[in-house]
């Protein structure tokens, strides 16, 4: 999916190169935080992560419009 992200929207231009790098620093974080024993996340980098995810789902909005509110509600179930 991270390859896709770069192939698909960010090599076309769609959206700009640093939302497909925090994407994957995200996915990092994740699997440090999941794999490694006594990765640290802090607070601080909840905070980071959060607001490069809203600036990520902002953009897609704007390029791609909005997701469709069955599918938010067939995630939130």
């Amino acid at each position: 999916m991270l390859s896709a992200v770069g192939q698909h929207l960010v090599k076309p231009g769609v959206i700009p190169a640093h939302l497909h790098r925090n994407l994957i620093a995200a996915y990092n974080a994740r699997i440090e935080g999941d794999y490694e024993p006594g990765g640290k996340f802090t607070e601080q980098d909840a905070a980071l992560r959060i607001a490069q995810a809203e600036e990520f789902i902002t953009v897609a909005e704007e390029k791609l419009g909005p997701l469709p509110s069955a599918a938010i509600e067939t995630d939130a179930n």
